[in-house]
């Protein structure tokens, strides 16, 4: 290397030292970590920032609500003392007996909330319709009272019944003892599901 491009270099790295102090970084590797500085601030510099992404704003929705969530994670407000909340709108639970009114087994109240009712006395089992009926069969009598023992249910159970006789269809129909009201039953009757009345128990 001449002395001219010699000059020329250390005059653009600005080193004041000596041609000797040069040549010596030079064998060193110091020119080597100049531009290795030079470059590493480069490729930091060209490393591209990562932007943050931005949270979704969450709108509220208390429209026709005046308690339960708010769709954000918040409330829309809470409700009295004995009352519950059901699709947004406080409600005041019916009185047991009301939503069981002499059924038995397990029934909604006007709050929709389920609630079990005194399930029947021993020998009596719990139909769909919430009905307690006297179970009757081959070695199993029903009481004086009641007309006999009816054909088996559609559910496949006889019970005592009353004010029917099992050869008079009433005109009431059915599929099951669900679609009856409270008292009856339902059993076939010339070919079609009628409710029977039920015995009175005790």
């Amino acid at each position: 290397m001449d002395h001219d491009r010699f000059d020329g270099i250390t005059r653009f790295f600005g080193v004041a030292a000596s041609r000797r102090g040069f040549g010596r970084a030079l064998a060193g590797g110091g020119l080597g970590t100049i531009f290795g500085s030079a470059f590493g601030v480069l490729a930091v510099d060209a490393k591209p920032k990562r932007h943050k992404k931005k949270k979704k704003n969450c709108r509220r929705n208390c429209r026709d609500r005046t308690c339960g969530n708010d769709g954000c994670g918040g409330s829309c407000g809470a409700c009295g003392a004995n009352q519950l909340c059901r699709g947004g709108t406080c409600c005041v639970p019916e009185p047991v007996a009301t939503t069981c009114a002499g059924r038995c087994g397990t029934w909604t109240n006007t709050c929709g909330q389920p609630v079990t009712c005194p399930t029947c006395p021993t020998g009596q089992q719990c139909l769909g319709n919430g009905s307690c009926a006297q179970a009757c069969g081959p070695g199993v009598g029903c009481p004086r009272h009641c007309t006999g023992c009816s054909v088996p249910n559609t559910e496949g159970a006889s019970h005592c019944v009353a004010g029917n006789h099992p050869s008079v269809c009433p005109t009431q129909t059915c599929s099951s003892t669900a679609d009856c009201p409270t008292g009856k039953q339902c059993q076939m009757c010339q070919g079609s599901g009628r409710c029977f009345v039920l015995c009175p128990i005790g």
